[in-house]
């Protein structure tokens, strides 16, 4: 790789992690011969493609706002995707905390500035990350709406490579109409200093127009995956995974009850065990509940004696060994994990936690605002695995 002929430092933000010392920019150049998205009219059946933040100048890289120890650079030269630059994300070896990188979506209150967080018209966000180190990487998108849920999409970053981010808006589920803007939670692996490119961050128009799904919930019910709507809004989740470990999943009339679907989790092997590492080394992929649905669930109904509970299916051959529970609050600050689960192969079970245990890691705030739930198993070697998830529900303790 050639030395980049520019890099200017525009940011430096040694705060902890949410503090409110950093600076918030949320405003944005939309750049010449874009249009203004809010009016501008799309050809039926076409896809306008609007740069949100090309990071070609400096007043572009100052509407971006860093939370945790990040090093922003203007960088002009090989690591640039598509116009002039691109912005360097530099990761310390000796920073403790993994930082953040926001891009906010209504950048209207500068010249030529547009708002696009009015997503009824987004059919999709698309994004260019470089990741220079010589591993894969993952690296999650948090869309952020303005009803306080948020959707998280991980990607697996091609060592040494481009790759192209591409989060598709399913329009009918959206939470609210209005997306504020987009975390980038950037991952140090390995040793030494970590470093990533971002360039091209874009909005795609579309002037299709769709119908809003009305998310019904039974009583008592987080997620039953019977719902056509419910098996497409689980996401991959990785927690510290810098290989390619990532699920996949799909919805199965395999199920505990016999009526309705559940879901098909397919657990790939990675390269290493971790029972094997130590804690700051072992490696955690799963799948997370979207945040709509988790959000809906009146969590303050239920008393420290009722449960929050799943049923699993693991195969006799090839089938998981062990899962845990992650349930978050809706800042991602307090966090529960459940003791770990040992999964019975070859016939349904249920696995329970208690809500005075989760009260007890959230706090009352924290567990009245739980917006996250994630199922996550220990990366090991070997056969690829697999598990059925269904009938994620509360239980009340009669």
């Amino acid at each position: 790789m050639k030395k980049n002929r520019l890099a200017v430092l525009l940011l430096a933000c040694l705060c902890a992690l949410g503090s409110a010392g950093c600076q918030n920019f949320t405003t944005q150049n939309n750049g010449v011969g874009q249009g203004n998205f809010n009016t501008d009219e799309v050809a039926e059946g076409e896809l306008k493609k609007y740069v949100i933040n090309g990071f070609d100048s400096g007043k572009e890289m100052m509407t971006c706002r860093v939370e945790g120890t990040i090093r922003c650079y203007l960088e002009e030269g090989e690591y640039v995707k598509e116009g002039t630059g691109s912005c360097k994300i530099l990761l310390k070896e000796e920073d403790v905390y993994l930082p953040k990188f926001y891009q906010a979506f209504d950048l209207s209150t500068v010249p030529n500035g547009a708002n696009y967080s009015e997503f009824t018209v987004v059919d999709k966000i698309s994004c260019w990350v470089y990741n220079a180190q010589d591993v894969a990487v993952s690296l999650p998108l948090e869309f952020v709406f303005n009803d306080g849920t948020k959707i998280i999409k991980t990607y697996m970053l091609a060592p040494s490579a481009w790759t192209l981010l591409v989060y598709d808006n399913y329009r009918e589920l959206m939470p609210s109409t209005i997306c504020e803007g987009v975390y980038f939670s950037f991952t140090h692996v390995g040793t030494g200093d970590c470093v990533y490119y971002v360039d091209s961050l874009s909005a795609y128009k579309t002037s299709e127009t769709y119908e809003p799904v009305k998310q019904d919930m039974s009583e008592h019910e987080v997620c039953s995956f019977d719902k056509i709507y419910q098996a497409k809004y689980i996401f991959p989740r990785t927690y510290y995974t810098s290989s390619e470990v990532v699920a996949s999943f799909e919805s199965s009339s395999f199920t505990a009850t016999g009526d309705g679907n559940s879901l098909h989790v397919y657990c790939p092997a990675g390269s290493v065990n971790w029972e094997t590492q130590p804690a700051d080394k072992q490696n955690w992929p799963g799948i997370e509940f979207y945040s709509g649905m988790v959000s809906q669930v009146k969590w303050m109904n239920y008393d420290d004696n009722d449960c929050l509970c799943f049923d699993a299916y693991s195969p006799e051959e090839n089938g998981l060994d062990y899962i845990w529970l992650n349930v978050l609050d809706g800042t991602w600050k307090y966090r529960y994990s459940s003791p770990a689960f040992e999964l019975k192969k070859g016939k349904w079970a249920t696995y329970k936690v208690k809500v005075g245990d989760i009260k007890a890691k959230l706090g009352y705030v924290g567990y009245s605002s739980i917006s996250s739930i994630n199922l996550l198993w220990g990366e090991f070697v070997g056969e690829d695995r697999e598990l059925w998830i269904d009938n994620v529900r509360m239980e009340v303790n009669q």
